[in-house]
């Protein structure tokens, strides 16, 4: 039976996020215009969330078991694309965001959109700051809007779900916020935001059963 419900579960967040995906491109072409993305109003508080995550992704880089980490991440390609914080070093965008979004989330100090219960900053910001050094020519205004963007995904899909807390919503809601964060920066048409989604469905896991004493 519980099987069933997890497939259950995983059923509805990606239909959710399919039928978001058709949304998203609206709202990528809104947030790529001239005008500024959000008002200023807001604007502060998207502010803060970027610099509170760099701040702990910084001090998450001396945590325990990040040097394997790095260790393991630098195997994964050459290159010198992105930075990993807190280091001196750089690495292909991909082992950057990996690092980057462990460090954020290691200690848990990293915030928490409450309703949702998903800690959305730690897949999305490493990823398209990752992505955003990696391609150039991304401005301050476009980072905002990539996180408005991935924060309002990532959100939205922990305050749909109406199901048991069976799922690291990290893995699953915040992988969908980063993809709408990366669509975002990396401006891409209507198809391949749609193909973007569709990948990180087919990659979307995260089950908490193996962690029913802890939580990492």
């Amino acid at each position: 039976m519980g099987g069933h419900r997890i497939i259950l579960t995983m059923w509805s967040i990606g239909i959710l996020a399919l039928g978001l995906a058709f949304a998203l491109p609206a709202v990528a072409a809104k947030r790529a215009a001239p005008s500024p993305p959000v008002s200023y109003t807001h604007l502060d508080v998207y502010k803060r969330q970027v610099l509170d995550t760099l701040g702990v992704g910084i001090a998450g880089s001396s945590a325990t078991g990040m040097d394997h980490v790095r260790a393991a991440a630098s195997a994964w390609g050459s290159g010198e694309e992105a930075t990993i914080w807190g280091t001196r070093t750089r690495a292909p965008a991909p082992a950057a965001a990996f690092v980057n979004g462990t460090q954020v989330h290691n200690q848990e100090f990293d915030c928490l959109h409450e309703g949702a219960v998903v800690h959305a900053m730690a897949t999305l910001l490493p990823a398209i700051l990752a992505v955003a050094e990696r391609e150039g020519g991304v401005s301050g205004q476009d980072l905002i809007a990539a996180v408005v963007a991935g924060l309002d995904i990532a959100a939205g899909l922990g305050l749909a779900s109406r199901s048991a807390f069976r799922f690291f919503r990290p893995a699953t809601a915040g992988g969908f916020g980063a993809v709408a964060g990366l669509a975002v920066v990396s401006r891409l048409d209507a198809s391949r935001i749609e193909n973007a989604f569709g990948l990180q469905y087919g990659q979307t896991s995260g089950t908490m059963q193996p962690l029913s004493l802890i939580h990492i």
